[in-house]
């Protein structure tokens, strides 16, 4: 996967090509304010076709793909901020009991009627999170979350 300044060189490439969409004439390719180049090989004409098919659609593929690459990268930013919030910061100071319990209740909140599961399971992570958070508090440790 390429870095930031990879990307930034690739992004840096594309603000500076003429603007697109880009299309194809044989092996010519134009935009919508003129001939950008062409590809030709004489002794491959269907090659050069298909290099300057490729090579006008990168145009829009590529901007498209960096912005995919934004929005995953944004992503997964966002899922490796948010592990801290989810069960394993606080479910890890169960006792093995403690933890069957709460998966015993998990099981039985996923058993409410469709329209309630996720409030039934929210309800119930809240709760245990609070009785570890209450726990740590009788006994001086931290992080209850």
């Amino acid at each position: 996967m390429p870095d930031a300044d990879r990307l930034a060189e690739i992004r840096a490439r594309v603000n500076a090509a003429t603007k697109g969409p880009w299309t194809v004439d044989q092996w010519e390719i134009h935009s919508l304010t003129g001939w950008v180049g062409e590809t030709c090989d004489v002794a491959d004409y269907p090659r050069s076709i298909a290099n300057a098919t490729f090579v006008a659609a990168a145009r829009q593929d590529v901007p498209d793909l960096l912005a995919e690459v934004a929005r995953l990268r944004a992503r997964v930013a966002e899922l490796e901020a948010a592990k801290d919030s989810f069960l394993l910061p606080w479910a890890h100071k169960l006792d093995a009991k403690s933890l069957d319990n709460f998966v015993i209740d998990l099981a039985r909140a996923a058993d409410a009627p469709l329209l309630f599961v996720v409030d039934e399971i929210h309800q119930t992570v809240a709760q245990w999170r609070e009785l570890v958070a209450t726990k740590a508090a009788e006994t001086g440790a931290s992080d209850g979350r």
